[in-house]
């Protein structure tokens, strides 16, 4: 995910961003097709574009005017007329595979993505059910944790930290019934038309495998949640809480308690689709040691106060949670590279779709080690 779909949603509209280190301006062209394309002019490397806006004709570099069109293809080199076999039409900025998808853009930038249908498949089914049209951007947070992408990643994946690291969420979702087994292809076998819907009611969690690139965690609600999770507790449980903060309209049955946590491989982010709108937060690796956290937020608009003010509240507690995993993931960071640990078990009930993702990534390795040998 490198955007907001609005930021492009006219002919002419673009942004600029850095993806991995890669200068990218996404923007749609007259016609209404939208491109991803290099950021980077093909005669001394300098920009074509900054920030965002709308542009009628395209791009011209800061440095010395070349300039191109909304899709990367050369319009006019000032200065180039007397250049022997030169013809800046023929000029092409590199173009990387764009998707807008809801309210999103999605660019990968290296070839040997997998398709973007199947990619997003899970995800899509979860988010047909919550009218993602009525929902609005409540804010963002962006933070660098000073440790290796792979171990904030590893905490998103597993609920199993949950009791011990989030006291807060003790009261949020049982995990003691969440399940998980470590045989991948037992993961990917439930073939639920619902993904756990058909489950005794008894389960509170869950953990499955969509297909081979996408994974699912499910918590349920059975108790008052937030910063007024002591205040509400005193009404009696989760569904007096949820007569003041009810769940969003459209859900129905279980929807209603539910907290799905979608992963889509090998894209570092997940989505949080929960009773009261939907969290996204994305893994951008800096270097081997540090890695940049953003954190979007998605709730309906609401005009009373107190409606305001539960939404702050819930946007205030998952900072806090955030803010708990980043300091846990720090330690073990430490103890990582203290030289004093070697591996760890998983556990089976707990970390399945942990070692699922991990039989993946080694997979992905071992295949990128091959590519580079043959």
């Amino acid at each position: 995910m490198v955007g907001h779909a609005d930021k492009v949603a006219n002919p002419g509209d673009y942004f600029t961003v850095e993806l991995l280190g890669l200068p990218i301006i996404v923007a749609r062209d007259r016609k209404g097709d939208v491109h991803a394309i290099s950021n980077v002019c093909l005669h001394r490397a300098a920009p074509v574009a900054v920030g965002e806006g709308n542009t009628k004709f395209g791009f011209s570099c800061l440095y010395h005017g070349w300039s191109y069109n909304h899709d990367g293809s050369g319009r006019s080199c000032s200065g180039m007329e007397d250049a022997a076999d030169f013809d800046p039409k023929a000029l092409q900025l590199p173009k990387y595979e764009v998707r807008v998808w809801e309210k999103w853009v999605f660019v990968a930038p290296g070839g040997g993505a997998p398709d973007f249908d199947e990619w997003i498949e899970t995800t899509a089914f979860r988010a047909a059910r919550y009218n993602m049209g009525e929902l609005e951007f409540h804010g963002a947070r962006r933070y660098v944790l000073d440790l290796n992408w792979k171990l904030i990643n590893d905490a998103n994946h597993e609920a199993y930290h949950v009791p011990f690291v989030h006291p807060g969420l003790v009261n949020a979702y049982s995990v003691a019934k969440n399940y998980g087994v470590v045989d991948p292809d037992e993961l990917r076998g439930n073939d639920d038309a619902d993904r756990g819907a058909n489950m005794s009611p008894d389960v509170n969690g869950y953990t499955h495998m969509a297909n081979e690139i996408s994974g699912e965690l499910l918590a349920m609600e059975p108790n008052p949640r937030g910063p007024f999770s002591k205040v509400i507790a005193a009404l009696g449980g989760t569904s007096d809480y949820r007569k003041i903060k009810p769940a969003l309209d459209c859900l129905q049955d279980r929807d209603k308690l539910a907290h799905y946590f979608l992963f889509n491989w090998p894209g570092l982010s997940h989505f949080h689709f929960m009773p009261d709108g939907l969290g996204l937060i994305l893994l951008v690796p800096i270097d081997h040691e540090h890695t940049e956290v953003y954190v979007e937020w998605w709730m309906p608009k609401v005009s009373r106060f107190d409606e305001r003010l539960l939404q702050a509240a819930l946007i205030v507690f998952g900072n806090q949670i955030l803010d708990e995993d980043g300091a846990m993931t720090q330690l073990v960071w430490t103890g990582l590279q203290s030289g004093a640990y070697d591996t760890g078990r998983f556990a089976p009930t707990m970390e399945g779709l942990l070692y699922a993702y991990n039989v993946w990534y080694i997979e992905q390795l071992q295949a990128g080690l091959e590519r580079e040998e043959a």
